[in-house]
């Protein structure tokens, strides 16, 4: 399992404070984030203009947020008894080809390869009131045909290693939902196109020299 408090030690204090927001909210509906104080002023948490943050003090992205009617799809999220969670986020840019074009992506694809948390939250209700609800802190565990696949901590801060199983039980849990029962899923048949898809996938990470894991 991923400790999320040995991988937020690594980081510097105003990254570290402004993670922690995702993590004590979690679970929980919020309106627009307000953000945290420190000693340079106010740290904002998300931005109005991006679904994906990436902050001027940070080569890193700090949170991906998903909008009601957004353009851009998603996948999941499916929570596991143990409160740890996974989440598909499209990249910004509908191309994935056109991935690296685009800042945000790049920010984080650097998420992926240095194992930073990213906080995550999905809009719940329009305006005039609009709420978000907070998943809360996760892992880039991999990438594939223009999505982010987000492996989240639990309560106890605790996440599954990101890795290809990720993705994989994110898409057999999407196929679930388009079928009437499980039976009907031919699981094993997934798995060997999405390893087929991921042994490309593992080509163009060690081409670029993201993570391979």
């Amino acid at each position: 399992m991923e400790i999320l408090q040995d991988l937020l030690t690594r980081l510097p204090a105003r990254h570290r404070q402004a993670l922690e927001w995702y993590r004590v909210h979690a679970g929980t509906e919020q309106s627009w984030p307000a953000g945290v104080s420190d000693a340079e002023g106010t740290i904002l948490l998300a931005t109005r203009a991006k679904g994906i943050y990436k902050p001027n003090w940070s080569d890193y992205a700090l949170s991906a947020r998903q909008v009601l009617k957004s353009r851009y799809p998603e996948k999941g999220p499916y929570f596991r008894e143990d409160g740890t969670w996974i989440y598909g986020y499209f990249q910004e840019n509908n191309e994935p080809e056109a991935r690296d074009s685009m800042f945000t992506n790049r920010a984080l694809m650097r998420c992926w390869k240095d194992s930073v948390p990213v906080g995550v939250m999905r809009q719940t209700s329009p305006k005039p009131l609009v709420r978000y609800e907070v998943l809360g802190l996760a892992l880039v565990a991999g990438w594939d045909d223009g999505y982010f696949f987000f492996e989240g901590f639990g309560p106890a801060g605790l996440a599954r290693p990101p890795g290809i199983a990720t993705e994989v039980e994110l898409l057999s849990r999407e196929q679930e939902k388009l079928v009437p029962s499980i039976a009907d899923f031919d699981a094993l048949n997934a798995i060997d196109a999405r390893e087929r898809k991921c042994s490309k996938l593992l080509t163009s990470c060690h081409t670029k020299g993201w993570p391979q894991t």
